[in-house]
């Protein structure tokens, strides 16, 4: 959590993301608040915050094998 946390590193990673568009008809599109119509994101925090690192990705697999671990033992 926090400018330094992983969820700021996964929004930085969004937005910049080159795939990433909202559909033309998300209400978003018709925010008053420019940040969320540029973004394409409901929130405006962490927007210029960096990609994820290999770090983060690691931490991100991790949980992804553990959940897998645990959904193939029966939880």
């Amino acid at each position: 959590m926090g400018a330094d946390g992983l969820e700021s590193s996964l929004i930085g990673t969004i937005v910049k993301c080159k795939l990433y568009k909202p559909s033309g008809n998300w209400l978003g599109n018709h925010s008053s608040k420019i940040k969320i119509k540029e973004s394409g994101l409901w929130l405006v925090q962490h927007l210029k915050a960096n990609d994820i690192n290999e770090d983060n990705k690691e931490t991100i697999l991790g949980a992804i094998r553990r959940t897998q671990e645990w959904i193939m033992n029966g939880r």
